[in-house]
């Protein structure tokens, strides 16, 4: 499944670092953040990765996990 993912440009290593799939990293509009794409499995791994960086790393998509992690910011 395709991720998206937000984060500031001085987190590229530990993004890049976590996946063993390629990652494409584009700058965002926003100064001095940028959006990365990777194909990877949505398993319990990356959930927990994505939950202990949650507030370093914003989710764009898929939806469902964007949505996951936004119930849990507000509970």
């Amino acid at each position: 499944e395709w991720l998206f993912i937000r984060f500031k440009a001085e987190e590229i290593e530990t993004v890049e670092n976590f996946f063993s799939s390629p990652v494409q990293f584009r700058k965002d509009d926003i100064d001095g953040y940028y959006i990365a794409k990777v194909f990877t499995t949505i398993d319990t791994s990356l959930v927990g990765w994505l939950f202990i960086n949650r507030k370093k790393i914003e989710i764009i998509a898929p939806s469902n996990l964007k949505n996951l992690f936004s119930q849990t910011d507000k509970a």
